[in-house]
């Protein structure tokens, strides 16, 4: 149940977060294929708004958030950004984890909408994009991970 005061989780309406996505595209561009990240991005900016009732989500579901043992999801860590939202944001691990089939069964499991297949492509973008320029010094592991997310972004549109 939502309590009243349930704290906001997950990104804001896609057009809301259009100039920082661009802006950390280009900065990371010498290791993305910048142009086709754009292209993605545009794609995803014509997903509906989303305008359901909220749920619990997670927000942050990438690959160190999930602890894997003997090959099947034993944990998820990392709740810092937990609270109601778009259930598109935890639709993510389709481009931040799986690859073509895992995404193919993840989906077809999940039964989503199309609109919000399409926003959850462009939160693992963006989320994917601001991690490059943020941690390209700091952490390249994870920066390595967010370029996957973004080529798995790419060749999913």
């Amino acid at each position: 149940d939502l309590e009243v005061d349930a704290p906001r989780g997950g990104r804001r309406p896609l057009q809301e977060l259009d100039a920082a996505t661009r802006k950390a595209i280009e900065a990371g561009r010498d290791l993305i294929d910048a142009d086709a990240a754009l292209a993605a991005w545009e794609c995803a900016l014509q997903a509906p708004v989303w305008d359901g009732t909220p749920v619990w989500i997670h927000a942050d579901l990438l690959r160190p958030n999930l602890l894997i043992k003997a090959g099947r999801l034993a944990a998820v860590i990392d709740f810092g950004s937990v609270g109601v939202g778009d259930p598109a944001g935890d639709v993510i691990p389709a481009w931040s984890v799986f690859g073509p089939e895992g995404r193919e069964v993840f989906r077809r499991e999940l039964d989503v909408d199309e609109g919000t297949w399409s926003r959850a492509r462009g939160i693992a973008l963006h989320q994917a994009a601001l991690i490059i320029p943020y941690y390209r010094v700091t952490n390249p592991g994870f920066v390595e991970l967010a370029r996957r997310t973004v080529r798995e972004v790419i060749a999913d549109v």
